[in-house]
């Protein structure tokens, strides 16, 4: 078999874990809860089934304090690219209650300066938004009228990722998870990197809430290669499959142009991409590295 040199493998390393949730140890270790009114009596933190319900009464004085809004931050875990996703269910359809993630926040947020990006839906609209949030107020970036019904007794899921200035939302069922029910897409360039979190809000000042749980945030760790194993004139390359932003092999023979290689199996919890043995021998100086892409389900 014809030997295949490896001058380079290129990785991008996150120096940070994944950070996960399912809240079933009916505690929010971890967690920072961001709520301007408590000192009013108007919010409400539980965990009802395994489960983080966010709730907040309307403010006794909007125009001084802002609306009915409540959030609860991970700000130990600072991302550049990232993906956030959360399930959620158990709004009140009666209320005007928004519910999302937030994405990029900018450090020691306070009452009134909070700065990062927010993912949410409008359960009264029907709607998609995302939007830069400046001193805890939103300016939309895009928008999207769903036209789906979201029913508040099911489950959903929401992810939120970023790659660069590339920002994108989604939201599926958890019932079918392999299609979107909706996706909504921007690009902003204001924050680069940040923390993030969850939230509940009323633009109308109304009692709000919802229910939260299987959170994960992550970087789209990086993969850890396995092994290289030479096959009959050929090579399997393995790794590691990370749920986050996924990532793809890529090759070179000069380092100049990079070409994606088959998707892969997934077997045990790693991927496995075969090189074939046409394809090595007539290329028998190879690069590698992995590529960030878009975030599976």
């Amino acid at each position: 078999m014809q030997k295949t040199a490896f001058a380079a493998f290129f990785l991008t390393l996150s120096a940070l874990s994944a950070q996960t949730d399912n809240f079933n140890d009916g505690n929010d270790t971890g967690w920072t809860r961001f709520t301007p009114l408590a000192p009013f009596g108007g919010t409400s933190i539980t965990f009802p089934a395994g489960g983080y319900r966010l709730a907040c009464q309307p403010s006794p004085n909007p125009g001084a304090t802002g609306p009915a809004r409540v959030s609860s931050l991970r700000p130990e875990a600072v991302y550049t690219d990232f993906v956030a996703c959360v399930d959620f269910t158990g709004w009140d359809v009666t209320q005007d209650t928004s519910m999302g993630v937030l994405a990029r926040l900018q450090p020691n947020p306070a009452p009134g300066d909070l700065n990062g990006y927010a993912l949410t839906y409008q359960g009264n609209d029907r709607d998609l938004e995302l939007n830069r949030v400046v001193n805890e107020s939103g300016f939309k970036i895009s928008t999207i009228d769903t036209n789906i019904t979201l029913d508040p007794a099911k489950n959903y899921r929401m992810v939120f990722f970023g790659l660069e200035t590339h920002l994108e939302g989604r939201i599926y069922d958890r019932d079918n998870p392999l299609i979107p029910l909706a996706t909504i897409t921007a690009n902003d360039s204001v924050f680069a990197s940040g923390s993030s979190g969850i939230l509940v809000f009323s633009e109308k000042n109304t009692a709000i809430a919802a229910t939260f749980d299987n959170y994960r945030g992550s970087a789209g760790t990086a993969p850890a290669l396995q092994q290289i194993r030479p096959l009959t004139g050929g090579l399997n390359v393995t790794w590691n499959t990370e749920i986050g932003l996924s990532w793809r092999l890529e090759t070179s023979t000069f380092l100049l142009n990079w070409s994606p290689q088959d998707p892969g199996l997934i077997e045990n919890g790693n991927t496995v991409v075969q090189l074939s043995a046409a394809d090595l021998t007539s290329n028998p100086l190879r690069f590698f590295r992995f590529a960030k892409g878009p975030v599976p389900f």
